[in-house]
Formats: structure tokens, sequence, C-alpha cells
């Protein structure tokens, strides 16, 4: 699993768990570490939370009353509030301390890394140490295409690096990377040209 993978290796991604019950994600609101709870009431109400050890929404049953903030009508708002985004979406983060070293960051405004001053300690993932470890890790044209977390099937294109070129693939709907285009031009203007590949 892609995202539990990133949880594991990812600094943004880092789990803390105070116990057995609670994790915390950095970067994320700290609800989303809560445990699922019933609450007091005795109703049986379909609702979902995150799991920060699976890293992913589940369903639960709530009561109807009582519980904590780490329950939501559907998955999709689950997700929305509580999956942690991919660095490369991060903005630049100077950090809390004082030195200037330069680093590189992903804009995806711009599709590409640009370089920006850091404190030295502090900050998000969305910090490297050059650019070609920037763009390796964020350009979305080396990104593998992604179904994404929902069910429906819409016809998308991804670039596919290994052979150059630009190819249909199923999208889910929801989630997945920016390597995901509505037609073959938008994918062969964003990716099939760039110098360096």
């Amino acid at each position: 699993n892609t995202r539990r993978h990133m949880a594991r290796f990812n600094p943004i991604f880092f789990v803390a768990c105070t116990s057995w019950l609670v994790c915390f994600v950095a970067g994320q609101p700290r609800f989303c570490g809560l445990p699922a709870v019933t609450g007091l009431c005795r109703a049986s109400i379909p609702k979902w939370y995150y799991n920060a050890r699976q890293g992913k929404c589940l369903q639960f049953t709530y009561g109807g009353c009582g519980g904590n903030r780490n329950r939501f009508e559907s998955r999709e708002e689950c997700e929305h509030r509580c999956v942690p985004r991919d660095i490369c979406q991060l903005p630049p983060q100077k950090g809390f301390c004082r030195a200037r070293i330069q680093r590189w960051h992903y804009s995806s405004r711009t599709g590409e890394c640009k370089p920006f001053i850091w404190g030295g300690c502090g900050g998000n993932g969305n910090n490297f140490r050059t650019y070609w470890k920037c763009m390796g890790r964020c350009d979305i044209c080396l990104m593998p295409p992604e179904t994404g977390v929902c069910r429906a099937a819409h016809r998308l294109w991804f670039y596919d690096a290994q052979t150059g070129t630009c190819r249909p693939f199923t999208w889910g709907g929801c989630g997945g990377n920016g390597n995901k285009f509505n037609t073959f031009r938008d994918c062969t203007r964003r990716c099939g040209w760039t110098w360096w590949r």
C-alpha cells in the first residue's frame, strides 16, 4: 500500500502513537489520531473514522451521542480531512531555526522545483537538497498512474515515463496523484516534451 509506505518513510507523514489506541500524524488535525468511539447512546448509525495505524478511513457504528471529532458522514469527507497530503503539494516552509540554507521545493502551481531558504530545522517534507532529488520525487510526469480511493470509472491519460508516451488508464474519481489528464493532448503538452527526460 503506497500510502502506508509513505507514512512510514516520509517525514511529513510521521506517525506518533502515544498509546495503543491513539496515533497522531504530523500535518493533519489531531482528532484524526483519535480512536473510533461508539458514544453513550445506543443507536446504530454507520459513520467513518480515520485509522492512523492503517493510514485509511474505515467504517464504524456510532451510537448517536458523545464520541469524538474523528467521525464523518462519508469516506470522502474523512479522506479530505485526515488522509495526509502528498509532500509535493505542501507549501515551502522556512522552519523555526535561523540558518540560511538553500534547498529546493516543488511548486505544484508551476510544476517545477524552485529554490528557497530553509532555516535548518522544522518545516515540512517539501524540502530537498538538490533540484534533481526534488524533481525525481515530485515531477508528476515520473509518477506511476494511481486509480485513487473512489470507485468510479473515468477514462483519463497518464504519462508513462518508461515508454515516453501518454497512455489511457481508469481513475476512480478522487485521490491518486497529479499524473492524470483529461485528454491525450493535455498529457503530451505537460509531459511529452520536457527537455531533461
